[in-house]
């Protein structure tokens, strides 16, 4: 998953996507609270297990 997010960001970034006809909805704080802490948790195994191999 995180090679995916990398490689969409480097096509958005480059020019080999567009993205300027897209429009963000509107989410609610409470849902984007609960993102960061997914996320945060989610890190927090990545770390606890060691260096993930990027080349997978």
């Amino acid at each position: 998953m995180r090679e995916y997010r990398t490689r969409l960001i480097s096509d958005v970034v480059t020019g080999q996507v567009d993205v300027r006809g897209i429009e963000v909805p509107e989410v609610a704080e409470d849902e984007l609270l609960a993102l960061e802490e997914d996320t945060a948790e989610s890190d927090d195994v990545i770390d606890d297990e060691g260096d993930m191999d990027e080349t997978d």
